[in-house]
């Protein structure tokens, strides 16, 4: 990996398990942590680009975090062919090992959102030495089993909204009451989508990376 001496902004690839992904980094020259950004279901045009993972990446950016986007297998311009979260998860253990080589030592938080969150989530709690947090952003609790993280020993943070019908408030709140270190934000009138409601999102998502990385 070659040393990074200077800020970057730029769009890369990087190898996973048997594909190239194509990501964009974001970083100051001297990053006090790392976040990896995972995407939403690439079948209802889910990308690196979508608004709310841009939005994010914008926020933790500000607050000097190095971040690593990425288009999941089959999307965009990364090769391969989508699994429905399956392989993807090692798409996931790329980026964190792309991300730990280029700044050795620092903390890194997993952020996902939908089936982003659902990905990041499986991946963070099978052990990633580098990976300190995660946040999922609106988890899809309603269509897809979260429980394995009953035994997830890192930090936890969940953000939703308050009208999101994929992740209703008494599935996601009976879910993180299962995570030992769990903590639930709630984005008033906001559904699944957060039009609108982007810039109330990414201040709550910018502390919880922070206080993982504390």
């Amino acid at each position: 990996m070659r040393p990074v001496a200077a800020g970057i902004d730029e769009r890369l690839r990087f190898e996973g398990e048997g594909v190239s992904l194509e990501g964009h980094l974001d970083a100051p020259a001297a990053p006090a942590g790392g976040a990896i950004v995972c995407h939403p279901h690439p079948q209802y045009g889910g990308s690196m680009d979508n608004a709310v993972v841009v939005g994010v990446v914008a926020a933790l950016r500000a607050a000097e975090l190095a971040t690593l986007r990425f288009n999941f297998r089959g999307v965009g311009q990364s090769g391969g062919r989508q699994t429905g979260g399956v392989d993807e998860v090692h798409d996931v253990e790329a980026a964190v090992a792309y991300m730990a080589g280029h700044y050795p030592g620092i903390p890194i938080t997993l952020i996902g959102y939908s089936f982003g969150a659902a990905v990041a989530l499986r991946a963070g709690s099978a052990g990633l030495p580098a990976v300190t947090s995660m946040v999922a952003i609106a988890p899809p609790v309603s269509m897809v089993d979260l429980g394995f993280l009953g035994e997830c020993q890192l930090p936890v943070c969940f953000v939703a909204g308050e009208a999101d019908a994929f992740c209703p408030r008494g599935d996601l709140e009976a879910l993180a009451a299962l995570v030992p270190r769990a903590s639930v934000v709630w984005i008033a009138d906001a559904d699944h989508f957060f039009a609108g409601c982007e810039g109330r999102l990414a201040e709550p998502v910018r502390r919880c990376a922070l206080e993982g990385h504390a």
